[in-house]
């Protein structure tokens, strides 16, 4: 049991950190970041951990004995559709231009499915573990990313997978201004846009941890650590961030008044004193991209309206079982080849891009997934469900590597099992 709770914990620490290996490529499209064959480190110690959760399982069945049958209920039913997802995904996956890419990217969605199966099943201490490593990895990747703006460099490091990032070489993220560019927080992730979005996944993890703790060092290491991401979440210049940071405060901001929750309200005063002190210091920063009147910002709009139109173009042309798993940018390549690899991306926008590579069936199956375990849950931990739910919606609408990278992927998956069990976290 420690052996798995160490295993879960090293897991949830890799997971904002790019280590891999990469040891392919497409056969279709084999010049890009999407067509790459590889290994993250996290998927690695992810499986390791199924695998002694399983041994776990099993050795309490034969030590308890054979347990009966479970009555029939929306669990089961869950479950079920699950199943017929993946077996949706491995026949689609048959009949695609390159089923080794179609392949990872199953295997990857089967990884980060177990996890969620498997975190309902973690007790108090065991919860509390992999909370605090995920808060001990998330302040790492706080500092990191808030010295990378502070320096304007971004070192590379193989063990870690972090790029070098450059703001006077094209192609770097940058904020754009008559004084130069400037480079944006990218922390341990390959685009801003993603530790922008991870910021406010960890503050939300933060503020809903804040009524549950009484100990004086917890309540610093988490107004430390809630500042920080606030500050991470300003300095990656993410819109999208900042635009569900800021609903986000509000809501938060008149739940906590009505229900007269002193030390959040007070802590969100605290953070909007930082959010003004760096906007007043960056200024020109935040006007261009509050803005978007800039040559990079405006390209960039134009990039991201093309995309959408392509995406709902290829869904419409393949409504019923898309064009498969991970194959959205092969199938543009095909399409129209010959132009430069970057110009291939996958569109920002998880449910056109998930329309268009699953269609309607893997779409249903997965919808049936989630709002069966959601009715299986408990009514309180129902609702924290479901507000993470539309949280991960709303970030959902804006950007794909929730749906194209393992980082993602797992980090939305720790994120629906972290915040409707935070009342695990005791007042001890």
């Amino acid at each position: 049991m420690r052996f798995f709770a160490s295993v879960g914990a090293f897991f949830v620490a890799l997971v904002p950190w790019g280590t891999r290996l990469m040891y392919g490529a497409s056969a279709v499209f084999p010049d890009g970041e999407w067509g790459r064959l590889s290994w993250y480190a996290s998927e690695v110690v992810l499986w390791l951990c199924i695998i002694c959760f399983v041994v776990r399982v099993v050795s309490s069945s034969i030590h308890s004995g054979v347990p009966r049958a479970a009555p029939w209920g929306t669990m089961r039913l869950a479950l079920i559709s699950l199943l017929l997802f993946f077996i949706f995904l491995f026949v689609r996956s048959l009949f695609v231009s390159d089923f080794d890419v179609a392949l990872q990217w199953t295997v990857r969605v089967l990884g980060a499915s177990v996890l969620f199966l498997l975190m309902s099943f973690l007790n108090e201490r065991e919860f509390r573990l992999w909370l605090v490593v995920f808060f001990a990895s998330a302040g790492a990747v706080g500092v990191f990313g808030i010295g990378q703006f502070l320096f304007q460099t971004s070192p590379a490091n193989t063990l870690l997978g972090v790029a070098l990032h450059d703001p006077s070489v094209l192609g770097t993220s940058v904020v754009e201004t008559v004084q130069g560019r400037w480079l944006r927080a990218y922390g341990s992730f390959a685009h801003p846009n993603i530790v922008g979005a991870y910021g406010v996944v960890v503050w939300l993890l933060v503020i809903a941890c804040f009524p549950r703790v009484r100990s004086a060092a917890a309540r610093y290491g988490l107004h430390a650590l809630g500042l920080s991401m606030v500050a991470l979440v300003l300095l990656s210049f993410s819109r999208a961030a900042w635009l569900v940071g800021v609903c986000a405060v509000v809501v938060i901001g008149v739940y906590a008044f009505r229900k007269q929750m002193r030390m959040v309200y007070k802590t969100l005063l605290f953070q909007i004193a930082l959010v003004c002190v760096v906007v007043v210091l960056f200024s020109p920063l935040f006007s261009v991209r509050l803005y978007g009147q800039a040559r990079l910002e405006q390209r960039s709009f134009d990039e991201r309206t093309i995309g959408l139109q392509t995406a709902a173009v290829l869904f419409k042309r393949h409504l019923l079982v898309g064009v498969g798993p991970a194959h959205s940018v092969a199938f543009l390549y095909q399409e129209n080849p010959g132009r430069e690899p970057w110009s291939y991306q996958p569109v920002h926008n998880v449910f056109l891009l998930a329309g268009s590579e699953l269609g309607i069936v893997g779409i249903i199956l997965i919808v049936c997934f989630l709002l069966l375990w959601s009715i299986h849950l408990p009514m309180g931990d129902r609702r924290f469900f479901l507000g993470a739910l539309l949280i991960l919606g709303s970030f959902f609408i804006f950007d794909h590597f929730w749906y194209t990278l393992p980082q993602g992927m797992f980090l939305a998956v720790l994120f629906l099992g972290f915040f409707p069990r935070v009342s695990l976290l005791t007042h001890k």
